[in-house]
């Protein structure tokens, strides 16, 4: 009589050599799925620093644009004190 491993198909010519060699898929198969599980949590970890990453670098270019914005302000209200100081002079000198 023959015994066939069902999952790699190797051929025993007794039982405890089969019973062996099914031991050792065992532990091969605890061994992918504890992988399996740390490469899982590794892929999660990975994403969430990226997800981190990411609003890190919106907060940093929500920041920039409201400090541009602000600068802006600051220049365009310079911008129309000088006008209106412009106008005055213009407004004496025709007078």
């Amino acid at each position: 009589m023959t015994f066939v491993c069902n999952t790699c198909g190797k051929k025993y010519k007794f039982q405890s050599g089969l019973s062996k060699h099914k031991k050792k898929h065992k532990v091969q198969k605890e061994i992918s799925v504890t992988d399996l599980i740390i490469n899982f949590k590794n892929q999660i970890l990975a994403m969430e620093e990226v997800r981190v990453l990411r609003e890190e670098e919106h907060e940093s270019v929500l920041s920039k644009i409201a400090k541009s914005w602000t600068e802006e302000k600051k220049y365009i209200e310079e911008l129309e004190e000088e006008n209106f100081k412009l106008k005055e002079k213009i407004r004496k000198y025709e007078s």
